[in-house]
Parts: structure tokens; C-alpha cells; sequence
């Protein structure tokens, strides 16, 4: 499962990066209507990475705790239910450059990937911690979460630049 899950991973962050490589930095500043800019959703995807991966560390080193069941991750991809971003990965703002967001998103990828190869992968089960949406989620569910973040989130990019008709 964590093999598929890994080419799963590798293969939607590639899919956002080959988008986010034809953007140009004025497309950086786009935004819908009192929405995130196509920055603060990049940044915002790097944020939620970087933050489960802390998590996914943390609480692989933690005694068992409260069990998690199966939930419907793929749920994460219906962008007709809107999910409040936690205050720890809401965007900050601010100029960040086109490079800096391809840096970040890299280093949080290595840093997830770095922590399933240091994880005994039978923890991934037996480990959780709660998600804002769906209650506890094994750590294994939050790397689904995570796979399906990017194609969200390149899902409401895509809207963006639509609506200011790029």
C-alpha cells in the first residue's frame, strides 16, 4: 500500500509542477474574488505538507493511541465542500517568488519522504491523529490526505486563473 502510495504522491505532485512551471510571477498574484491568490494556494499546499509531515513524525514516536477508522479521504477532492484551513496553514502572504514556492514544495516532498523511510511502516496503521474535517486519521490516511491535496488545490488554481481568463 505505501509503494502505491508513494507513486501516487510523486505522480500528482508532478502533475501540479508541470502546471505551476507554465505560471509566470503576475500570474502569482491572481485571485478570485476574496480568495487565496494562485501564490497563497501554493504556498498553503507546501504549509499543510510540511505540518503532516511534522505530525506523521511526531506521532510515529508516540505510544498507541486513539484508534482511527477507515474514513472516505478521496472526499478530499470535492471541492464543493469547502474545508476551513487551520490558522498553522493558512498562507502568510507576502512576495514569494516562483522559485521559492518550487524550492518549498521540493523540500517538503523530500521531508515527507525522507520520514516514511525512517518510519517502521507497520506504525502507519497503528498510529493517528485528528483531522479538522474527518477525525482521527492514521498516519497512512494522511498520506492519502496529502496525495489528494495537490490535485485539489490544482483543481482551484485552475479555477482561478479561469475566472480572470488566463
Amino acid at each position: 500500500m505505501l509503494i502505491a502510495l508513494k507513486e501516487k504522491l510523486l505522480e500528482n505532485r508532478t502533475v501540479l509542477l508541470r502546471f505551476i512551471e507554465k505560471l509566470d510571477e503576475e500570474d502569482l498574484k491572481c485571485s478570485k474574488k476574496s480568495g487565496w491568490t494562485v501564490s497563497e494556494v501554493i504556498e498553503h499546499i507546501f504549509l499543510v505538507e510540511k505540518n503532516v509531515t511534522k505530525g506523521i513524525r511526531y506521532y510515529a514516536n508516540q505510544p498507541k493511541n486513539e484508534p482511527a477508522e477507515e474514513k472516505p479521504i478521496h472526499l478530499v477532492l470535492d471541492r464543493t465542500r469547502k474545508i476551513e484551513a487551520p490558522s498553522t496553514v493558512r498562507p502568510k502572504g507576502g512576495s514569494i517568488s516562483m522559485q521559492k514556492h518550487f524550492e518549498n514544495l521540493n523540500l517538503s516532498r523530500e521531508f515527507l519522504f525522507q520520514t516514511l523511510e525512517e518510519i517502521d511502516e507497520h506504525l502507519l496503521t497503528q498510529r493517528s491523529f485528528p483531522h479538522e474535517t474527518f477525525g482521527p486519521l492514521t498516519l497512512l490516511q494522511w498520506i492519502e490526505v496529502l496525495a489528494y491535496h495537490d490535485i485539489r488545490h490544482l483543481e482551484q488554481l485552475k479555477d482561478i486563473l479561469n475566472d480572470v481568463g488566463k
